[in-house]
């Protein structure tokens, strides 16, 4: 398992590091928010996807075409309002012509949780890499971004590493077995010490943030990484899957790898902004 999941591991911090290294000379955030936005989509589909071992019918084409235009007007700013409203809305029209009466209920209701879950959580990543001004012209979001990134997934990396090593005592077996108190704190522990290395190192973050408040982000973001895993445990095993899909061996899905964001980039943006601002 090891000899697999490291090498897969640091090839996809590699890719992240990549992916910033070009927004970061080219000073634009169209390659990171596009990259993300297509993750957030293939992540949404691989959600329906799940639903459908219940028997489920969600409206999946409306869903993703829905999610991209979404994506696109966020990073492009064509259209200057929100069109969340607007789709929410069409999911019920949508929901007075299903064919399936007998399941429409919750057909229309898991196309709403998908794209409140998955789309609407997950949209802020996008919004933090906007922090600071046009998408276009800042580099501050990018900082901000490639922070919350790594202090979120310190907490998966220790914990599955200290988990692995000394984990005995199980946080909630019925969800996710493999979860253990020691690796929460060695992962918690970790995401501290990689926040402290940020706001060391990059001056963006340590003029934002006072060292207390680093700390205490650190904490916030690495409890709400795990019970974002824990979230999309707990769906998996309501539709009865191991995975939200194969596509990366010993990882799983791209659902698999945004969970721990899930809740992180919400709660995140809003502790940014509130301190950038005050």
């Amino acid at each position: 398992m090891y000899r697999v999941r490291i090498p897969i591991g640091i090839l996809l911090i590699a890719i992240v590091a990549l992916l910033g290294y070009t927004d970061y000379k080219t000073n634009t955030a169209y390659a990171t928010s596009s990259i993300m936005g297509l993750a957030l989509v293939v992540a949404l589909s691989e959600f329906y996807a799940m639903t459908k071992n219940r028997n489920y019918q969600p409206y999946t084409v409306y869903g993703l075409l829905s999610s991209l235009v979404m994506v696109a007007a966020m990073i492009s700013h064509m259209l200057p309002i929100d069109l969340f409203a607007i789709v929410l809305s069409g999911v019920f029209i949508r929901f007075l012509f299903d064919v399936n009466k007998e399941n429409a209920l919750e057909n229309c209701a898991i196309t709403v949780l998908g794209l409140v879950y998955v789309y609407f959580l997950f949209s802020f990543v996008l919004k933090i890499r906007a922090i600071g001004g046009e998408l276009q012209h800042n580099l501050d979001g990018l900082y901000y971004l490639v922070f919350l990134l790594f202090v979120a997934k310190s907490m998966d990396i220790g914990g599955y590493l200290v988990g692995k090593a000394f984990g005995k005592h199980k946080i909630v077996p019925g969800i996710s077995p493999n979860k253990s108190y020691e690796g929460a704190i060695g992962g918690i522990i970790l995401a501290i010490g990689v926040a402290y290395l940020f706001r060391e190192n990059i001056e963006v973050i340590r003029s934002s943030l006072t060292l207390t408040h680093t700390i205490i982000f650190a904490c916030l973001m690495a409890i709400l990484s795990l019970l974002g895993d824990f979230c999309e445990s707990l769906i998996k095993r309501r539709c009865d899957v191991k995975d939200s899909n194969q596509l990366i061996p010993e990882f799983g899905g791209i659902l698999d790898l945004v969970d721990s964001l899930l809740l992180t980039a919400p709660i995140g943006y809003y502790y940014l902004v509130f301190f950038l601002t005050n």
